[in-house]
Order: structure tokens, then sequence, then C-alpha cells
């Protein structure tokens, strides 16, 4: 089965998922140099990566280069559906180009009463 993210041993926060149900043409090329970044989804924004609860950790290959917003495509959450995104513990813009082994917090708008 094809994947993007990889899992880790049992026990360390992490989870294998698989993303099949991603279109083809928003999962990262093949053929390029690829890197692995470290992913959490937040506030419910888990819902869209079957098998990923909230915080946790999630290591997703990517095409060098990628920037946040196409590592949140590959995810299939919608990009309207974010509010801020983090990499290594700082606020960055979508266009961020990311690097290898980036650790990156997506979240949601927040609305309360």
């Amino acid at each position: 089965m094809e994947s993007i993210l990889r899992g880790l041993p049992v026990g360390t926060g992490y989870r294998e998922v698989s993303l099949s149900s991603i279109p083809r043409d928003e999962r990262p090329e093949t053929g390029q140099g690829t890197m692995v970044v470290r992913v959490r989804l937040f506030a419910g924004l888990g819902i869209y990566v079957p098998g990923a609860p909230s915080g946790i950790a999630l290591d997703v290959e990517m095409v060098d280069g990628a920037s946040v917003r196409e590592l949140i495509a590959s995810l299939g959450v919608p990009c309207d559906e974010v509010r801020t995104t983090f990499v290594n513990g700082r606020a960055r813009p979508l266009d961020w180009p990311l690097q290898p082994e980036d650790e990156v917090g997506i979240f949601p708008a927040v609305g309360g009463g």
C-alpha cells in the first residue's frame, strides 16, 4: 500500500496512517529527492487524515523544498480550514519552505463563546 506517512514503533507517540484516500495528484511527486517532516494536526483537523488523532505526530514524506501549503494539501486538509501554522515552534506563512526533519503544527481557527 502506498503511503506518504511513516510509522514508528508503538509507544513512541507516532502512528502509521494510510493516505490511499488522497488523490494521486495531491501527493508528493516521485522521482525527485524527498524529505521527511513531522506534522501534528490540532483541534479537529485530524478528521482529514483517517486514523490521525489530534496532536499525535506523524512523519510525512514530501518532495524536497515543499512548502507548508503543499504539506497541508498532501494531507487532504482544506487550506481555508487552517488558521495558523508553526514550523519548529515559530509561526510561519503557508508559503514557508520546509526542511528535512522540520516539526510542523497545523491549527484551525478556534471559535467559542
